[in-house]
């Protein structure tokens, strides 16, 4: 004999349909559901992309940064100029000669702002124009030791002196051989100076004096 369990269950017309709506509307909410849980996921997923590209701009932002100012420092290293003086006495017959030149030793041209003679450290300027060598001499020397200035050579105010240029200031002859001159020459040359105003191609700012 069956179950009674078994046996189809009958619901009144009116209740019949009242379950059928429920589960419909039952299934209709979990589908919803999963839409919803579904969207949801996608959009955080869309977030964390967001949020990876976006620290991915920054971190390569940064490293740029970070190359341009190293190849800067690289460029301004190898672009610095520097200026330095050398003495060359030579001792002949007729007497002492001096020759004073400017050298670039750096790596980069030197850009000149401002060039001139100094006299008891203030500026020499010359009664007459293109004579400031010579007339500079005669106040150092004209009245202890008889001299003939052999040669000068003056660059511009904005003259650039590449790297590895040597330019000789002063050609200098004393009319006496003593081997003793040279100090006598330096110590009466000290109360004058040469200066040079100049900078780097990144406007990095020098100075040179043969009193330095």
């Amino acid at each position: 004999m069956a179950s009674p369990f078994s046996w189809p269950v009958w619901c009144p017309p009116r209740f019949a349909l009242r379950r059928r709506l429920t589960l419909a509307l039952g299934h209709k909410d979990q589908h919803m559901t999963d839409q919803i849980n579904t969207g949801s996921l996608i959009d955080w997923v869309a977030i964390g992309v967001a949020g990876l590209a976006l620290a991915a701009a920054c971190w390569q932002a940064r490293e740029a940064r970070a190359q341009a100012a190293i190849t800067r420092a690289h460029n301004k290293i190898t672009t610095l100029p520097m200026l330095v003086q050398h003495e060359d006495w030579d001792l002949r017959d007729e007497g002492l000669v001096l020759r004073l030149s400017l050298r670039n030793v750096g790596m980069g041209v030197a850009l000149v702002k401002d060039r001139y003679f100094t006299y008891e450290k203030r500026r020499f300027i010359p009664q007459k124009q293109g004579r400031v060598v010579q007339e500079l001499a005669d106040l150092l020397f004209k009245n202890f030791i008889p001299f003939r200035v052999l040669g000068t050579s003056m660059f511009g105010e904005k003259a650039k002196i590449p790297p590895g240029t040597s330019i000789t200031l002063i050609s200098i002859l004393f009319h006496n051989p003593h081997p003793e001159l040279q100090e006598v020459v330096e110590g009466l040359a000290s109360k004058a100076s040469f200066e040079v105003e100049y900078e780097s191609v990144y406007s990095e700012q020098f100075r040179f004096s043969t009193n330095d």
